[in-house]
């Protein structure tokens, strides 16, 4: 007679059946499984990495966050939306698992913020959001015929690593004066530069917290020879008494990029119509006082985003043809995406398509378009 192994009927049993392990040996082995996995997950959360990921961000609406005194808004029909991009600095672990996101972009941490620790970079991307609010504040009541602002001071929005400010100028700073003359623009300060010769030796002016003080600053320079200081800059703009406040409360958000978005809301807002004929329309690109739209970072994510939200277009800067070239990429036929270079390209975009840009009245009457 065979043998027959304990628990085992001889002529049923199986090498398969005989080599599973029992049910309790099995729950024994998942859940050890299990708890190396997080293991190995807490610890790689732990370990950073030098690369930061571009992920998806909001697409805002703007019309609720503005509030206006002394003058009549006009509620719209469309909306205008501001786009953002999320900035993840990653970790092992992140770095692994964020690549199942969509559109996403990893770049080194030092491409896109530089030396920066994650405090420097929040404080300057919030003055930046600053400078951006005032701009599109002074360029959509200059639009519509207003005489807006006058400039105190050239504001410090960024300090390049290893330029002449580099530990001498801080992100906040503001620079009211360079060699004795006064410096209330980027203009006064940009001919009070060049002024100089690279090498020289200047007493820079600025307020910083409060208090005023001079500092000894040796100018760079340029690829061309020319004397450099090595920020990036704006103006600081107090209000003249005006019959109009524009006010925006935001939080959370940073850097220059829904300055146009802010623009185009104000105006739409401060004239009969429909600036955007009815559409929802997201809209990322720096506002410049002059009226030209700057290039932002995140755009394939914002293109995402606003496809994701069903918006009906979008318009972005038209100053980069490799920016264009990934928005349009990342649209395919999603969703319509408009390059504009200016204010006025932006308005005209939008008459195009049916909004009211160019039949706009001010307190002083039709708007002359041309900025």
């Amino acid at each position: 007679m065979p043998a027959t192994l304990p628990g085992i009927d001889g002529d049923d049993a199986s090498a398969e059946e005989f080599a599973r392990p029992p049910l309790k040996t099995r729950w024994k082995i998942f859940w050890g499984l299990g708890l190396l996995i997080a293991i190995v997950c807490a610890v790689a959360s732990l370990v950073s990495t030098p690369y930061t990921a571009f992920t998806l961000g909001g697409v805002n609406p703007i019309e609720d966050l503005v509030e206006i005194e002394g003058a009549e808004a006009y509620p719209t029909e469309g909306e205008l939306f501001y786009t953002t991009v999320r900035l993840n600095r990653l970790n092992a672990f992140e770095y692994v698992a964020i690549r199942l996101k969509p559109a996403v972009d990893i770049r080194r941490t030092e491409e896109v913020f530089g030396t920066q620790s994650s405090e420097e970079s929040t404080q300057c991307s919030a003055q930046m959001m600053q400078t951006s609010q005032s701009t599109a504040n002074i360029v959509a009541l200059t639009y519509l015929g207003y005489e807006v602002f006058e400039p105190t001071g050239v504001t410090v929005d960024r300090v390049f690593d290893e330029s002449a400010a580099d530990n001498v100028i801080e992100c906040g700073d503001v620079i009211i004066g360079l060699n004795g003359a006064p410096t209330m623009s980027t203009l006064d300060l940009r001919d009070a530069v060049l002024a100089q010769a690279a090498g020289d030796t200047v007493e820079v002016e600025i307020e910083r917290d409060g208090d005023t003080e001079v500092v000894d600053l040796t100018l760079g320079a340029a690829d061309d020879g020319s004397p450099l200081i090595g920020v990036s800059i704006g103006t600081r703009l107090q209000e003249n008494d005006l019959p109009v406040d524009l006010s925006l409360t935001i939080a959370n958000v940073g850097g220059p990029s829904a300055g146009l978005a802010f623009t185009l809301s104000y105006i739409d807002l401060l004239t009969e119509g429909e600036l955007t004929g009815g559409l929802d329309v997201a809209v990322t690109g720096e506002m410049f006082l002059n009226g030209a739209i700057g290039p932002v970072g995140g755009v394939r994510q914002k293109v995402a985003a606003a496809i994701r939200a069903d918006a009906d277009l979008m318009l972005i800067p038209g100053t980069s043809d490799r920016l264009v070239e990934v928005a349009l990429a990342e649209a395919g036929d999603d969703i319509e995406v408009v390059p504009v270079s200016t204010l006025d390209e932006a308005i005209q975009a939008l008459a195009d398509r049916g909004g009211n840009g160019r039949e706009l009245v001010g307190p002083n009457g039709p708007i002359d378009s041309t900025l």
